[in-house]
């Protein structure tokens, strides 16, 4: 049994127990498979046996964001903390890899998209 099946909920009580059961769901979903190339709205929305339309309902009522908003936030949040590892020091292109992107000039754009700062800008920044 993974992780995420430990973590999940079952039998929630009203409509809004729900909401947040099914977006607790997939943000525990989203922490445990972050790192897969190809995961999708598709692949987690087949996981919790819920449709894709309803699951991008859910998620962008309970935290206002879209799926791809959330992953990518979440992948660029565990990139951060790889960048800053004293002890790991990893390339970007392993970063990039580990955090599920397989082009390392993809991650670097949209990791100064979100950041304003290039991976090695960030983890120059971090050092001094």
């Amino acid at each position: 049994m993974t992780v995420f099946q430990h973590r999940l909920i079952i039998a929630p009580t009203s409509d809004v127990a729900a909401s947040l059961t099914l977006a607790d769901n997939v943000k525990s979903y989203i922490e445990s498979h972050y790192s897969e190339k190809g995961l999708s709205l598709g692949q987690v929305a087949s996981a919790l046996f819920v449709s894709d339309t309803y699951l991008s309902r859910q998620l962008k009522q309970v935290y206002g964001r879209t799926f791809s908003e959330y992953l990518i936030a979440y992948r660029i949040q565990r990139a951060q903390e790889l960048l800053t590892s004293p002890i790991l020091q990893y390339t970007v292109t392993a970063i990039a890899n580990k955090v599920g992107y397989e082009d390392p000039h993809y991650f670097s754009r949209l990791f100064r998209k979100k950041t304003g700062l290039s991976p090695i800008q960030f983890r120059e920044r971090q050092v001094r």
